[in-house]
């Protein structure tokens, strides 16, 4: 009876949750103004870097984290998680999941570090209330070809701001983190037998928008094809009770964009050894690929499919999934 009620609670939270778009930096306002909190409230950081790895294994945002980090120490910062950008935005599922988790840790304060091509730069915006960041906030940046100098700035803006200095606690190595719990509620290497008689939805993706083009999503209406059942394109950011009842669907396409190793750990996979010859995959590349899967928006019931389909441009990853999707409705119609 326990576990009935929890899974009715579970239904309730996710059919009233909506589609969140992904970290979107130039939606703050850097006016050079630091939040209120940054040295006496705690901090995350995000790891954005362009570095490809050396090595198998290798990742080479932590280079940059442990760099970072003791200076942020230095400087007060309370620095409690570290988090490759990827993982924090590799999808919508996973922005939601990360945004929650956040105000749940009563994370204040977003920081992200990014290096590309020698050059360092540093964002600092408040977490906001419901996404990862609100709309408007007012942030601080600062990019230079060393983090020192930049974090010196940042010290020099606070005195001046009369930020008061609180965290004297803070811990002296960085601490690494993957993935959260993303709205997945029981985990299927399958497709959902009830797809053949409801209707997925298929939000308008950025990354499915071809600028240019008269028909911008005349490339995901193309590959959607290979879809047997059901499916339109909705609009990103729709509450998925909206989705549900007021539009009629009852599955929505979503996917994930980071390393094949934090794919899976954010739909359970598993490792090799525990997993049929088909979903097992290449652990040791560190480059970023697609995976897409079907979520049922009622239940939360996640279908990952038969195969391990990622590959690293979204067209050959859906592409990979629908046609498995086929083979396998196609068999079980004999």
């Amino acid at each position: 009876m326990r576990e009935r009620i929890c899974l009715v609670f579970f239904c309730m939270l996710t059919s009233f949750l909506a589609q969140a778009q992904l970290l979107d930096l130039s939606q703050l306002q850097i006016n050079g103004t630091l939040p209120k909190t940054i040295l006496n409230s705690r901090s995350v950081v995000l790891v954005k870097t362009a570095d490809k790895a050396a090595g198998s294994g290798q990742e080479p945002w932590k280079n940059v984290a442990e760099e970072a980090h003791k200076y942020f120490k230095g400087a007060g910062i309370d620095a409690v998680a570290y988090y490759d950008w990827r993982n924090v935005n590799a999808g919508p599922d996973a922005t939601t999941a990360f945004a929650e988790a956040f105000r749940q840790r009563a994370i204040d304060n977003l920081v992200v570090v990014e290096r590309n091509n020698g050059e360092y730069k540093i964002i600092i915006s408040p977490v906001g209330k419901e996404g990862l960041i609100a709309k408007g906030s007012a942030a601080w940046q600062q990019s230079g070809p060393e983090i020192g100098p930049i974090v010196n700035t940042l010290q020099n803006d606070a005195g001046q701001a009369d930020l008061k200095l609180g965290n004297f606690l803070i811990i002296d190595k960085p601490e690494y983190f993957y993935t959260t719990d993303i709205r997945l509620n029981k985990r299927f290497f399958s497709y959902a037998p009830d797809l053949k008689l409801d209707k997925l939805a298929v939000p308008a993706y950025e990354i499915f928008v071809e600028k240019g083009k008269s028909d911008s999503l005349s490339g995901i209406k193309s590959l959607m094809q290979a879809y047997p059942y059901q499916w339109g394109i909705t609009k990103t950011g729709t509450d998925e009770k909206d989705l549900r009842l007021k539009e009629g669907y009852q599955y929505v396409l979503l996917y994930l964009h980071t390393s094949a190793a934090n794919i899976r750990r954010f739909l359970n996979y598993g490792s090799n050894e525990e997993i049929p010859l088909e979903l097992q995959a290449n652990l040791n590349d560190d480059s970023s690929v697609y995976k897409f899967y079907i979520r049922h928006i009622y239940t939360g019931d996640v279908y990952a499919g038969t195969h391990w389909d990622a590959a690293p441009a979204y067209e050959e990853a859906l592409s990979n999934y629908l046609a498995n999707l086929r083979k396998d409705q196609a068999a079980s119609i004999k």
